[in-house]
């Protein structure tokens, strides 16, 4: 089985990386083309800033909602949405804490939904 991996959005990258390094450590093969994968990846990460009345800290949130299509049949067969709110001084750093915490999370899921051992 061949997986490809498509995330758009800002930090998509990060996300993308994190699933991609993350399904390759569990012997996962990966295809660097739509064409050849029988199950595709997809999804938008989108990160807003939030106002939570803190003026000592800078609030962001990070979230992401990905789709798994079996290629083969052209039929979604599921999706994760995963979402993290983080706080620190500036908002850049806070999102930068938002995403890294939100690939992580989501990785652990997009391996969870492809294991045996649900």
């Amino acid at each position: 089985m061949l997986i490809h991996i498509n995330i758009s959005g800002p930090h998509a990258q990060i996300i993308e990386g994190e699933i991609s390094s993350v399904l390759t450590h569990e012997g996962f093969n990966l295809s660097t083309t739509n064409a050849k994968a029988n199950v595709l990846i997809s999804g938008k990460v989108e990160v807003e800033p939030l106002q939570l009345h803190n003026p000592d800290f800078k609030f962001v949130r990070a979230k992401v909602n990905i789709d798994v299509m079996d290629m083969i049949s052209d039929k979604k067969v599921g999706s994760i949405f995963d979402k993290i709110r983080k706080g620190h001084l500036t908002y850049k750093e806070a999102e930068h804490k938002s995403v890294q915490s939100l690939s992580k999370s989501v990785s652990k899921e997009v391996v969870k939904f492809f294991s045996l051992e649900k």
